[in-house]
């Protein structure tokens, strides 16, 4: 198996994932198992030409994207992700903090 084929299928799920796309529902839409999926997005299986441009179509994605030899496509959809994650537990942190002081003003209020 080649380096580029090795790189492909982890660039795959991060633009699934991206797309907020179930595996599940891109493998059905590819007309492949979803275990056959998860072997291309693992990097265990090599992928045909017509079934990376149908990934690609269905990925909303340029072939380019997935074949380049830079990783950089990769980090930023890394990056992308961990800064949504971030921004859900400060949201999260942040309504914990509301609710504590809401508790607070009406735990006063019943006990006067």
């Amino acid at each position: 198996m080649s380096q580029l084929n090795l790189k492909i299928g982890p660039k795959i799920k991060a633009f699934r994932r991206q797309l907020g796309l179930q595996a599940n529902k891109l493998a059905e839409d590819l007309n492949i198992s979803p275990s056959y999926l998860n072997l291309i997005e693992g990097g265990k299986r090599k992928i045909d030409g017509d079934l990376l441009l149908k990934i690609c179509e269905k990925l909303n994605i340029e072939l380019s994207q997935l074949t380049s030899k830079s990783d950089i496509n990769l980090g930023l959809i890394k990056l992308r992700q961990y800064l949504v994650k971030l921004l859900i537990i400060e949201r999260i942190l942040f309504l914990v903090k509301l609710f504590q002081t809401f508790y607070k003003k009406i735990k006063t209020i019943f006990q006067n």
